[in-house]
């Protein structure tokens, strides 16, 4: 179980959460531009340790 979130220097928020299996999770954030200061990975349960090749955030627009 994962779950991303971002701060705006108040408050941590939680913007994406679910489940992965395989090699590839993207979330896609619908709720507009924010202005944020920092993002977070946070993993609560795994079955086998957890490797991160990357974590990426992208401005698409």
């Amino acid at each position: 179980v994962q779950f991303v979130n971002t701060t705006n220097s108040t408050q941590w928020i939680t913007v994406a959460q679910g489940t992965s299996i395989g090699n590839k999770k993207i979330d896609i954030w619908q709720e507009g531009p924010q202005l944020i200061n920092a993002v977070r990975l946070t993993i609560t349960k795994t079955v086998d340790r957890p490797v991160l090749r990357s974590f990426t955030v992208h401005l698409c627009t």
